[in-house]
């Protein structure tokens, strides 16, 4: 199994960053886009996981707590490029510190279980595309150059997800495994 920690978006900011992927489909440009319905923010990834596994995942992920709020803006857009692994275009967000104490907490949690703890600082963002071919990069660079400082909604979730990805022909599917209200730290 495929899985990954993350949280949904609003269905709001879904259809604000739809909108800019329909513009860059008539650009023309060589870009796979992530489908607006895998649209997420994740907090952790776990890569391919026993079946087995799932049981001790859970249990951990049940007991993660944060006292602060957890919420997000998204706001503008970034992307990167690698000759060897290609490019992302990606939704940049201002996070709070709940948010990144909640990503912290999961990566503790999970390192109990055998996942090997992110050694590196806590970076959200949600990819809209991809691309592979640097001549596309013209175009990603003029649609973050339009977007900059764009609002495109916000978002205060109470939960968070274990999920399942299954690679096929049309892209990634996701399906949630569990869902996990974080509470406050004191209900330890």
């Amino acid at each position: 199994m495929r899985l990954f920690v993350a949280l949904e978006i609003p269905a709001s900011v879904r259809n604000n960053l739809s909108a800019v992927q329909q513009k860059l489909q008539l650009s023309g440009a060589d870009l796979r886009q992530v489908r607006p319905e895998n649209f997420h923010v994740t907090l952790k990834f776990l890569g391919e996981t026993s079946s087995e596994k799932v049981l001790s995942i859970t249990e951990e992920l049940r007991e993660v707590r944060t006292d602060d709020a957890v919420s997000a803006k998204f706001r503008g857009l970034g992307n990167s490029w690698h000759a060897k692994r290609g490019g992302i275009l990606w939704v940049t967000m201002e996070v709070s510190d709940g948010l990144k104490t909640l990503a912290g907490e999961i990566n503790r949690r999970l390192e109990r279980v055998g996942f090997v703890a992110e050694e590196r600082d806590f970076l959200p963002h949600l990819t809209l595309a991809r691309f592979k071919r640097n001549s596309a990069l013209t175009t990603v660079r003029a649609t973050v150059q339009n977007y900059s400082g764009q609002e495109f909604g916000a978002m205060d979730p109470k939960e968070f997800h274990l999920i399942e990805s299954k690679l096929g022909p049309g892209g990634s599917k996701y399906t949630i495994l569990e869902s996990f209200h974080f509470a406050p730290a004191a209900d330890r």
